[in-house]
């Protein structure tokens, strides 16, 4: 469970992001919250979910990208994994726990799914995509990676706004 401060951050979050109902959002979130195995205070945890989410927003804007599968990238991409360190297959088991969960996720098209399921597969591989709403998923983690030391380069950027944050040109 999220205690009130991180409510408070996620109602600020879906204000930000300009979405209708943060209510879905919430429901979607403590789904991610529960199949999360590590400390939710963690260096994958919480915050920086937040981090992915407010670095995927700020990529999002003024493109057509899909802000609910950002939100919802931003706080699943790592609920599968099963350590801090080098885990190269928590993106793959990401996704197929939204694949194993379709039914949780009502509001959300075949496409939107389809779309978090690529995001989260792929965010660790290094690659870029031409989908921006994909494309914004990667950046954000990749522009979070300071936080453990490790600069962010624009070559590994999908989005004008990823590559124009990354330190490392």
């Amino acid at each position: 469970m999220l205690n009130e401060h991180q409510q408070e951050t996620l109602w600020l979050l879906t204000k930000q992001a300009d979405l209708e109902s943060s209510f879905w959002l919430f429901e979607y979130l403590e789904i991610g919250i529960n199949q999360y195995p590590l400390d939710i205070d963690g260096i994958h945890g919480f915050n920086h979910w937040c981090s992915v989410a407010t670095n995927g927003l700020a990529c999002a804007e003024n493109t057509p990208a899909d802000k609910w599968v950002i939100l919802l990238f931003s706080f699943f991409h790592d609920c599968c994994r099963e350590h801090d360190g080098r885990d190269p297959y928590h993106g793959e088991r990401a996704a197929q726990f939204i694949i194993d969960n379709r039914e949780e996720f009502p509001q959300l098209s075949d496409i939107q799914i389809n779309k978090l399921v690529m995001a989260c597969e792929g965010h660790n591989l290094g690659e870029i995509s031409k989908d921006i709403t994909i494309g914004c998923c990667w950046d954000a983690d990749r522009l979070d990676l300071i936080r453990i030391g490790i600069q962010p380069r624009a070559r590994f950027m999908s989005s004008e706004v990823g590559k124009s944050k990354s330190l490392n040109k």
